[in-house]
C-alpha cells in the first residue's frame, strides 16, 4: 500500500507499507572433538515495513509510460515463529520459539507506471530491502551477512 505526491515533473515522494510472509528453514551444524550437533527447523517469518521513498521519474508527469528509480529508508518489524516438523540431533543451542525484532531498512526499487485511462494506472516495481540479519543471530554459530529481501510488486492505483 502506498500514498504519494509529485513534487515536480520528474520527482515524487511516497510513503509505503509493505507486508510479506515467508517460510524459511534454519539449518545449523556444529561439530567438536566430543560431540556433533545439528538442527533443521522450519520457521514462518512475517515482515511489516514502513518506508519513505524519493522517486526519480525518467519521463514527464503526463507521459503514458513512466519508468522510475526510488530510494528510501524506514523501519521493518520482523516476527519469527518456529513451525512443527524440525530435526534436532545432539544438544545444539536452539533459537527461540518466537521472536520479534525491529530493524532500520534501506530500500531500492525500479519500476514502471502505465496510465490506462484518465486517472487509473498500473504499477510494477522490483525492489530490494536491506535490513539487519535477524536470522543469522539465531544460528549457532551466528551468521553476520546482511539480510536482503527481494520483492516484485504490482497493482492498480487511482491518481487524484
Amino acid at each position: 500500500m502506498f500514498v504519494g505526491v509529485h513534487l515536480f515533473d520528474y520527482v515524487g515522494f511516497q510513503a509505503d507499507y509493505v507486508w510479506n510472509r515467508n517460510d524459511v528453514v534454519l539449518v545449523s551444524s556444529n561439530s567438536g572433538a566430543s560431540a556433533t550437533s545439528f538442527y533443521r527447523l522450519p520457521e514462518s517469518v512475517t515482515q511489516n515495513g514502513f518506508l519513505g521513498n524519493g522517486l526519480v521519474y525518467f519521463r514527464k508527469r503526463g507521459s503514458r509510460i513512466r519508468p522510475y528509480l526510488s530510494e528510501g529508508v524506514g523501519a521493518v518489524l520482523i516476527h519469527n515463529r518456529l513451525s512443527a516438523g524440525g530435526i534436532v540431533v545432539g544438544n545444539p543451542a536452539l533459537p527461540p520459539a518466537s521472536s520479534d525484532r525491529a530493524s532500520i531498512a534501506l530500500r531500492t526499487s525500479v519500476g514502471l507506471d502505465l496510465r490506462f485511462r484518465d486517472a487509473w494506472h498500473f504499477r510494477y516495481s522490483f525492489g530490494e530491502t536491506i535490513t539487519r540479519n535477524t536470522f543469522g543471530e539465531q544460528l549457532s554459530p551466528p551468521e553476520r551477512r546482511i539480510a536482503k529481501n527481494f520483492q516484485s510488486l504490482f497493482g492498480i492505483y487511482f491518481k487524484l
